[in-house]
């Protein structure tokens, strides 16, 4: 297990990955690859350190949020290791 790995169990959070795709404005994404270099980490990294410090910030201040599940057979869920190998019927 690596030591992110470690982390991320520590702190209560599921290993399994949720693919997505996200947009932002050219200014805060050239902002965020340049963060991204200065850290040494991948954007995707950065992104994903970001919102965990701001629900960290949230719940330090007003509690803990609840945890939306994720239906085990929605496209959207990845398990570690293991690719996805095709998409639901509509």
């Amino acid at each position: 297990m690596t030591e992110t790995e470690k982390n991320t169990a520590e702190a209560g959070y599921s290993r399994r990955r949720v693919a997505i795709q996200t947009r932002f404005d050219e200014d805060t994404y050239a902002k965020g690859k340049v963060l991204a270099a200065v850290y040494d980490e991948s954007f995707n990294a950065t992104l994903v350190r970001a919102l965990k410090n701001e629900i960290q910030r949230y719940e330090d201040r007003y509690g803990e949020l609840p945890r939306q599940v994720v239906p085990e057979e929605s496209p959207h869920t990845q398990k570690p290791g293991k690719p996805q190998t095709s998409a639901p019927p509509p």
